[in-house]
């Protein structure tokens, strides 16, 4: 029998009804796919992501994760550069842990322009 594909998600408090809707449709394709999702940690926001995401993905039994939130642009340009902060902080953790990390965490202008479908995400 072969073995099975584990995955994390990491989802981010910030947003939390858009998030969950994020959560549900990712959890629905994994399982459309083959994939246990194995582990499900909340964290603030998607600062927390990359940590929690290192830490889930030392453990042996969790081949791969994926990271899901909002980060709103905001007036100045915090969210661009948070966005980029946790995207190459994401791409470093995979090339050191040699394990898949997919990303949902749109960015949008405001909260009413972030729908929370991950399928287009993912």
């Amino acid at each position: 029998m072969p073995k099975s594909f584990n995955l994390a998600l990491v989802a981010g408090e910030f947003h939390r009804d858009r998030v969950t809707r994020m959560v549900d449709e990712a959890r629905l394709v994994a399982a459309a796919n083959g994939l246990m999702v194995i582990e499900e940690l909340w964290v603030p926001g998607s600062m927390e992501k990359p940590l929690a995401l290192k830490q889930l993905l030392q453990r042996p039994d969790i081949d791969a994760a994926v990271a899901l939130g909002v980060i709103e642009k905001g007036e100045t340009s915090h969210g661009i550069v948070m966005a980029h902060a946790v995207l190459n902080a994401i791409i470093a953790l995979q090339l050191a842990l040699m394990k898949p990390i997919g990303v949902g965490i749109p960015w949008s202008r405001d909260q009413s322009t972030t729908n929370g479908c991950p399928r287009y995400s993912l």
